[in-house]
């Protein structure tokens, strides 16, 4: 006679463990890119991600076959999460780094698992099972990292913001993330900086000062005219130190959200030149500092 070994399987606690993890991947991967966040997208493809999972374990789906499938899960689930990612290499880096966030919250949701399991001594001698207590201190942590967050990045709740900059006459406009990490400043005058790829004003912009712009070391303008508008910024991009020409509009305008009453609203700043061609701010011209918006 053959002894049976019973698996107890928490279809609940498996289901809304890997929904928390989904998200708060989903959420770090955007912060980490800066891609504009939505709650409802996000909200869909971690249910999506919790439902794949549970299906995974029930199904009893191959180990190789599973590796393919939760790629194929990662691409979904992202492609709801976020309208654009600028290019495919930019969706392959985001794949990447929604894998190594689920990789390391994942990781210590199971640290912590097991140190409540040890401390309860088995998953069913509380009322509440050691992955119950994970999944309500995440909650909780996530909300309370979510509402510092607000806190402390200012009183604005907009996400993302459209600009008009007109110079020598002739003006532009384009989408641009708001972001409180955002802090470039004139070291002159403190004005405050949007940073802006360079590609976006090209069409105003004096070919003088694109090409300043474009070089590795950024410099100013011989014409005394463009000099006198234009500063060098220092700041860090793409994991190092370098200098952005600034330029200061005639004028510069944060345009209202369609369905707002609000007017344009003119801001006193510069706007750094960010001259990589192939980067973009998760599908938006640049980011506009929290303070401004």
């Amino acid at each position: 006679m053959h002894a049976v070994t019973l698996e107890i399987l928490y279809v609940d606690t498996l289901f809304f463990i890997n929904f928390a993890l989904d998200l708060l991947s989903l959420c770090l991967t955007g912060v980490f890119l800066h891609m504009e966040r939505r709650l409802l997208r996000l909200l869909i493809a971690s249910l999506l991600g919790a439902a794949y999972a549970v299906l995974a374990v029930v199904l009893a789906v191959h180990p190789a076959l599973h590796l393919v499938l939760s790629l194929l899960c990662a691409f979904v689930l992202l492609s709801v999460s976020y309208r654009s990612f600028g290019s495919p290499w930019r969706y392959l880096g985001a794949v990447a780094v929604f894998y190594l966030a689920s990789m390391l919250l994942g990781g210590a949701i199971e640290a912590l698992f097991s140190f409540l399991e040890t401390l309860l001594h088995s998953r069913t001698d509380a009322r509440l099972r050691p992955a119950d207590l994970v999944l309500l201190f995440g909650f909780l942590a996530f909300l309370a990292v979510w509402g510092l967050r607000r806190v402390f990045s200012g009183i604005s709740t907009r996400s993302f913001a459209t600009v008009r900059a007109t110079l020598d006459g002739k003006s532009v406009s384009f989408p641009v993330l708001v972001d409180s990490g955002c802090l470039l400043s004139d070291p002159i005058s403190g004005k405050p900086a949007l940073l802006v790829r360079l590609e976006a004003l090209s069409e105003i912009l004096p070919s003088e000062i694109i090409a300043c712009a474009r070089s590795r070391t950024a410099y100013m303008p011989r014409d005394p005219a463009y000099a006198r508008r234009c500063r060098l910024i220092p700041a860090e991009a793409l994991g190092e130190r370098r200098l952005f020409l600034s330029v200061r509009m005639d004028e510069l305008f944060l345009l209202p959200a369609k369905r707002s009453r609000d007017g344009a609203r003119r801001i006193d700043a510069y706007i750094a030149l960010f001259p990589v061609e192939r980067h973009h701010f998760g599908g938006f011209e640049g980011l506009l500092p929290s303070s401004l918006s």
